[in-house]
């Protein structure tokens, strides 16, 4: 499972001066080897994140979860044998 990270730089000059924490932020990964950059040009930078830093966002220590994928924005996710 590999994560890109898409950053947008045509928009409008009042969000680009409202965003300095993101690019700051997206330094400091660069320089920590968390983010490698892949690509950029005058509308975009494409970013890959470290997969050791992949976190899922449904998590089960047990065999009680299950996923069938549609798409790749839609998911069902099936949970069995919770307890309180």
């Amino acid at each position: 499972m590999e994560k890109y990270i898409l950053l947008h730089k045509d928009i409008e000059k009042y969000w680009i001066d409202n965003s300095k924490v993101t690019y700051n932020t997206i330094q400091e990964l660069e320089a920590n080897n968390i983010l490698k950059k892949l690509d950029e040009n005058e509308y975009f930078s494409l970013y890959e994140l470290d997969r050791t830093y992949l976190i899922p966002l449904v998590f089960s220590d047990k065999n009680n979860l299950s996923f069938k994928k549609f798409s790749p924005l839609k998911y069902e996710i099936s949970l069995y044998n919770l307890k309180k």
